[in-house]
């Protein structure tokens, strides 16, 4: 289906990848504090050295960084590179999912599940333990967008195999958690840096 010469599924892989820039900007603010227990929405987002918070243009996904040219506006400390990395990798992966679904419907559901692996191999990848509460909302949201896009899809047969394995993923998180003695106490929030 073209509307006045572009594809709808063109249109819907661009906003997947603008969208996937955004999110790649919240997975870093998630990355950085769920390990610490921190809140991920309050307060804004703000240099982790002189603790001055961000305004609207410092915070643009990969351009800011650019313009910053990695280093706070205010302290002159670098920012990190993982940062627009996070963005870039997220939204490339959003367009790559919107692709492979032809832009329809389940596109948003796998993306949230996209995400939420990526947040978790993020926090592990740096010595943490990633918060079940990660895993947990990011799985349930992304179940719940699933049904609704298979369903009015009429691809009942990719909504059970996308149960299964959501309930095989969950299996082997929760065994390999159960194996882990440093996630057997609930009162913290993973284990320090390496």
């Amino acid at each position: 289906m073209t509307t006045s010469g572009v594809s709808v599924e063109a249109v819907v892989i661009t906003l997947a990848v603008v969208i996937g820039l955004l999110v790649g900007s919240f997975l870093n603010v998630v990355v950085y504090r769920a390990p610490l227990g921190l809140s991920v929405s309050t307060p804004r987002s703000y240099c982790p050295t002189c603790d001055r918070q961000l305004v609207w243009w410092e915070n643009v996904p990969l351009f800011s960084w650019a313009l910053l040219r990695g280093r706070c506006h205010t302290c002159r400390q670098p920012i990190s590179l993982r940062y627009p990395l996070v963005e870039a990798i997220t939204a490339a992966t959003f367009g790559l999912v919107a692709w492979a679904w032809h832009g329809t419907l389940p596109t948003v559901g796998y993306c949230v599940l996209s995400a939420t692996a990526l947040s978790i191999t993020l926090i592990e990848f740096g010595g943490q333990r990633s918060p079940l509460a990660v895993a947990a909302t990011g799985a349930t949201m992304g179940t719940l967008l699933l049904v609704p896009g298979f369903l009015i899809t009429h691809r009942n047969p990719s909504l059970l195999w996308a149960l299964v394995g959501l309930i095989a993923g969950i299996a082997a998180f929760g065994s390999l958690r159960a194996l882990d003695p440093d996630c057997h106490d609930p009162r913290t929030h993973g284990r320090s840096l390496l």
